[in-house]
């Protein structure tokens, strides 16, 4: 559910105009928290999902569970 809203987001702003910059796109790194988790797990797991997306060709959604 949520990768399909990040992904609906994504094609909006790849879809919008913008005055200053023009057209623009965006990567999101995407993980959900686990029993026991650390803030930092949680942060490193929605990182590596980035850096993953953006490794990727930029303008992705990736999710790291």
């Amino acid at each position: 559910m949520v990768t399909v809203l990040l992904e609906a987001l994504r094609v909006k702003i790849a879809g919008e105009g913008f005055e200053d910059v023009g057209s623009v796109s965006a990567s999101f790194g995407f993980t959900l928290s686990q029993s026991g988790d650390s803030i930092e797990a949680i942060i490193a797991r929605a990182d590596e999902a980035l850096y993953r997306a953006k490794e990727g060709g930029r303008n992705r959604v990736e999710v790291q569970l």
